[in-house]
């Protein structure tokens, strides 16, 4: 019973995390990129960016738009990168 319960919480988790990411389960292509359910410390799940370099990318609009610092580092979950303040 327990196992039944966890894996209707990590379906949920999934499904929250490509609605809320911009996943769209119609496109095969979106629906097959990895995800993980890594959080913020405000229980928030983190984008999780495919390469190093799309991370990286994005930190860059983040220092030009909003003049934050942000790092990348792998993904402790799984295959991908995440970011965080210096």
């Amino acid at each position: 019973m327990e196992f039944k319960k966890q894996l209707k919480n990590i379906k949920k988790t999934i499904a929250y995390h490509r609605i809320h990411n911009g996943f769209k389960l119609k496109e095969e292509k979106r629906y097959n990129e990895p995800i993980c359910i890594c959080k913020d410390k405000n229980g928030e799940f983190k984008t999780l960016y495919i390469t190093q370099k799309k991370a990286m990318d994005e930190a860059k609009e983040v220092w030009k738009s909003k003049g934050i610092k942000l790092k990348s580092y792998p993904c402790p979950d799984t295959l991908g990168w995440h970011l965080s303040r210096y």
